[in-house]
């Protein structure tokens, strides 16, 4: 029967419309819905505060929905909560390519790296200027005309280093903003 209670404790895994009743240091008790949670603390949208954050050290008791849950699965939840809100965050280091990489797609086609981004507005101009330049070269090409191709090769490739410039110096700044809100991470 206990390990049907422990399996009950940790199926009330913490979701955005879980009510919340914590019981802190010197019985204050705060009651309301989960927000979110971080490394250290556990946001609480209280019907007559609003959003409060509650420091995990000072939680005694909790209940999820009206059922008990132990502190310590609590705060595994927690953490599991907090974690999960990190790896699906757009800020998230793993959601975004290394900058290589995205200066590599766009040196392909350009305009890529910025898709791999999430940058749909920009991989549509790079990728509008792109067709416009390979199909002036495929025209000549028709034509049997080569002397604009040289120019239009170089224009290409100038291009390509540009959109690849560009989508690195994207991924940098996500990455460093990502490692900047990370634990332990930077300013």
């Amino acid at each position: 029967m206990s390990g049907w209670l422990v399996w009950v404790s940790v199926a009330v895994a913490l979701d955005g419309g879980d009510v919340l009743r914590l019981t802190l240091e010197g019985d204050v008790v705060v009651e309301g819905v989960f927000a979110r949670a971080t490394a250290s603390e556990v946001m609480v949208n209280a019907p007559d505060v609003g959003v409060t954050a509650v420091p995990l050290v000072l939680v005694t008791a909790v209940a999820v929905n009206g059922t008990p849950m132990g502190l310590e699965a609590f705060k595994a939840e927690a953490a599991s909560a907090w974690q999960q809100s990190m790896v699906f965050s757009p800020q998230s280091p793993g959601q975004t390519p290394h900058p290589a990489l995205v200066a590599s797609t766009s040196m392909l086609w350009a305009g890529s790296g910025h898709a791999a981004l999430g940058e749909w507005k920009d991989f549509a101009v790079y990728s509008t200027v792109e067709v416009v330049l390979l199909g002036a070269m495929a025209v000549n090409l028709v034509q049997e005309d080569v002397r604009p191709l040289p120019p239009l090769i170089a224009l290409d490739a100038l291009f390509k280093i540009y959109a690849a410039q560009e989508s690195a110096r994207i991924a940098k700044r996500r990455r460093r903003a990502a490692a900047a809100v990370a634990p332990g991470g930077g300013p």
